[in-house]
């Protein structure tokens, strides 16, 4: 942008690697994102189209072939991916706080998980306290056999709670390498109790 905003990036930096001026780095990356696309957005409204597809520094290092328009996608670009990696991917607040990044969540409405809400009507604190997880269909239980390990975890921590469930999961991963649980469970609710039975 120009050298104050190099200065306010530096700032930021240097604010957000200290515990005890993190919070002030947020508030300075936040300045730093409106001012950058309060620039984007001057450019988009007000350039003529034939500025998008020219070079404005064409002689500098490592700029000779950018145009307007690909510094502008790659601004975005790069935005997506932080994104992606420190929210969609890395963080999710769980499924009953506004962090949630499920799928379900974010595409029911008022980004609340249907099994979430269906809890909070039945007043339970997860579905492992519902008498009909067995049969339960609403949400994600309507993907069918493809969720049933979800549903042999929910009667294990409904017998033994959730800390027992949390070792059972360490100590099968300490035999096999997976990414999702039913590559371990299958696909049948009493196969995969017995699985995390016989794993306790």
């Amino acid at each position: 942008m120009n050298k104050e905003w190099s200065e306010m990036n530096k700032k930021m930096q240097t604010l957000i690697g200290k515990e005890t001026t993190f919070p002030e780095g947020i508030d300075a990356l936040i300045e730093l994102r409106e001012s950058l696309f309060e620039q984007i957005t001057s450019i988009a409204k007000n350039y003529p189209a034939e500025a998008f597809y020219q070079m404005p520094f064409a002689g500098a290092e490592g700029y000779h072939s950018k145009t307007l328009v690909y510094s502008m996608w790659h601004i975005f670009r790069i935005e997506d991916i932080v994104a992606h990696e420190l929210i969609g991917k890395d963080y999710c607040g769980s499924c009953r706080t506004p962090y949630n990044t499920c799928s379900y969540a974010t595409c029911s409405p008022d980004g609340v998980c249907p099994n979430a809400a269906c809890c909070k009507e039945k007043g339970l604190d997860g579905c492992y306290e519902c008498d009909d997880i067995r049969e339960c269909k609403r949400g994600f239980y309507s993907l069918g056999k493809e969720v049933h390990a979800i549903k042999s975890m929910s009667l294990f921590i409904s017998r033994h709670g959730k800390r027992e469930l949390q070792t059972v999961l360490e100590n099968l991963h300490k035999k096999q390498v997976f990414e999702k649980v039913q590559e371990v469970l299958g696909d049948n609710i009493d196969q995969g109790l017995q699985i995390l039975e016989e794993n306790r």
